[in-house]
């Protein structure tokens, strides 16, 4: 977005889409695509709409015909990066392409690049996503809205597909985590996959509400008297409910210790560390729970021209 001359933050975006305040587990099995943009709910779409702009996505590996496909996608791609405007490059995790080496590669920015993280590539990925101006952002006071409702929708719908959503899959995570026979049977060659979906989903649930607080925070400063105070208290309830997920000693050390390569081995993963990240979660739902009716107490306050500021 700051390559299109926009200056929307990280968390207005995640905000906007509803990302901030969405939780989902995959069903039957955990799965770490749980907290992906477009899986589940599709938060896309929301933020495209609030901020005026189109994703149009193609197909390349994913494409019936691959060849096809590459050939299309070169000139597509290669009209954006002349636009100044980077191309989302999507497979399991997205990478950003941002030029074109000799040949044709394209120089990508990886997902996991740390530091300036370049690098040349012949590789296509499942789809490319291209970002245009499409129409007017949406008047901000009406994105706050949009956005409360939402929060509200992710938060009692109980599935979106294949996947729990809200206080549903808040519950089912605790509940399950203190199912001891669904543990019993994991060794070294199974429980990669459990473990993985688990200790990737509870981390991006921290970030979620992390940006949630700063997000209200953001939009706060827009709105004067009892509107700001009752954002500003809102903020504060996912304040709590990420530093309670963040309260993990000293049965594990930080948020990102439940990656199956941090633990190292289904034995690192015991009852005593399921019991405390369980107890962590049912914390943040009682959190969660009290967030959700202040939303709905508050909404027809930001909606109702009288009452709130004139600017948001």
């Amino acid at each position: 977005m700051a390559a299109l001359g926009e200056d929307f933050s990280y968390p207005y975006l995640m905000g906007v889409s509803g990302a901030a305040f969405r939780v989902q587990m995959h069903q039957p099995n955990w799965c770490p695509s749980a907290p992906c943009a477009v899986v589940g709910y599709d938060c896309v779409p929301g933020a495209m709409k609030a901020t005026g702009y189109k994703l149009s996505w193609m197909p390349v590996q994913r494409a019936s015909d691959k060849e096809q496909a590459k050939a299309q996608g070169l000139p597509t791609l290669q009209a954006s990066i002349e636009r100044g405007i980077a191309v989302i490059y999507s497979s399991e995790e997205a990478s950003l392409a941002v030029g074109f080496g000799q040949n044709g590669q394209r120089i990508i920015r990886q997902y996991v690049a740390n530091g300036p993280g370049y690098v040349t590539t012949d590789d296509w990925p499942w789809y490319i996503g291209v970002i245009e101006p499409h129409e007017l952002p949406m008047e901000r006071r009406a994105v706050v809205a949009q956005s409360l409702h939402l929060a509200v929708t992710l938060a009692k719908t109980e599935r979106f597909g294949d996947y729990l959503s809200g206080f549903a899959a808040l519950e089912h995570w605790a509940d399950a985590l203190l199912d001891d026979a669904r543990f019993d049977g994991l060794t070294k060659d199974n429980w990669f996959a459990i473990a993985h979906g688990n200790g990737y989903c509870y981390p991006c649930l921290w970030s979620a509400r992390f940006n949630a607080e700063r997000y209200l925070r953001e939009v706060a400063e827009g709105y004067e008297d009892l509107a700001k105070s009752r954002l500003l208290d809102l903020a504060g309830l996912y304040q709590q409910m990420h530093q309670t997920l963040a309260r993990t000693k000293p049965e594990f050390e930080c948020i990102w210790s439940l990656q199956p390569w941090n633990l190292k081995s289904p034995a690192s993963w015991t009852r005593a560390v399921r019991l405390k990240e369980a107890a962590l979660l049912r914390e943040a739902l009682q959190i969660e729970q009290q967030a959700i009716p202040e939303i709905e107490k508050l909404l027809p306050l930001l909606e109702d021209p009288a009452q709130a500021s004139d600017s948001v």
